[in-house]
């Protein structure tokens, strides 16, 4: 019997630790590099060393993402995601709202968006929690269509740096070449390191886009203004402006709210059955 009952506690914690779409990330980052499984299906990240524009003034100092040609660097797509605020792997442009405009190469069937945003008072780089994320795709490069506002994650950080993740997860699949996604900040610099776009080869079972709208797609400015101070100096100053602060959920299948549940009875489960086994050494 006691066999039969380790047997079980054993089962439910690898199912709530395996189940699909059940994942936590201890330093609040995420993998920009491996595949997602959702409903059965894997999707990499078909944005991967991909190509894109960026609107916004250029960041002159060691966070910037513009090379002397005055093209960007790569940073958003390289696959390397910042393990903190400080991190060099974070592309800044300054500017109240930011675009990336990535080029897939080719149509594919896009369930999800994924990137990062940090904060740090001292520097003036606005909190993240003020900001609003939103993902547009299109097939030719021109006409955009919105597909939603990504949710924005728990808050991590540490040192007085503030980070969250932005998830745009899509229902169904919509098939597209172009994916931009446009940042609107509290204030002046966009701290970012990565864009993750996840999908799989397009296919005529992908659902269209119907919604239309056509953001410009503005190449980055060369001039650099002001800079974030150093954190032993006073605090730079940043352009406030009214940003949206709402941020929509994404459309979601029930899939994710039965594994949470199933992952929750399990814990209870676990937690019942050992006080029933402590109550019988007792008795013993």
């Amino acid at each position: 019997m006691r066999k039969l009952i380790v047997g079980a506690l054993i089962f439910m914690l690898l199912f709530s630790i395996a189940a699909p779409g059940f994942s936590v990330s201890a330093a609040g980052s995420f993998d920009a590099k491996t595949p997602i499984t959702i409903d059965g299906v894997a999707y990499s990240n078909v944005a991967l060393d991909k190509s894109y524009e960026r609107t916004g003034d250029v960041y002159d100092g060691k966070w910037t993402d513009t090379g002397t040609d005055g093209k960007p660097l790569g940073k958003m797509t390289d696959g390397v995601v910042a393990e903190a605020g400080n991190d060099e792997a974070v592309g800044c442009y300054k500017s109240n709202e930011t675009s990336v405009t990535i080029d897939l190469g080719k149509a594919y069937a896009i369930k999800q968006v994924t990137t990062d945003l940090y904060g740090f008072a001292d520097w003036g780089i606005p909190d993240p929690d003020l900001a609003t994320i939103t993902v547009f795709v299109s097939s030719d490069g021109s006409s955009f269509t919105k597909v939603g506002d990504a949710q924005k994650s728990e808050e991590k950080g540490e040192g007085g740096w503030k980070l969250r993740l932005f998830t745009l997860s899509l229902g169904e699949t919509v098939s597209a070449r172009y994916v931009r996604v446009t940042y609107k900040i509290n204030g002046t610099f966009c701290w970012t390191s990565e864009v993750a776009v996840f999908g799989v080869e397009s296919s005529s079972e992908s659902s269209e886009p119907t919604e239309s709208s056509a953001p410009s797609s503005e190449a980055p400015s060369s001039s650099a203004s002001a800079e974030p101070a150093s954190s032993s100096s006073s605090s730079a100053s940043s352009a406030a402006s009214s940003a949206g602060t709402s941020s929509a959920s994404n459309p979601e299948t029930g899939e994710d709210d039965l594994i949470y549940a199933f992952a929750i009875v399990g814990v209870a489960a676990l937690v019942s059955i050992m006080i029933v086994l402590r109550n019988r050494r007792k008795e013993c």
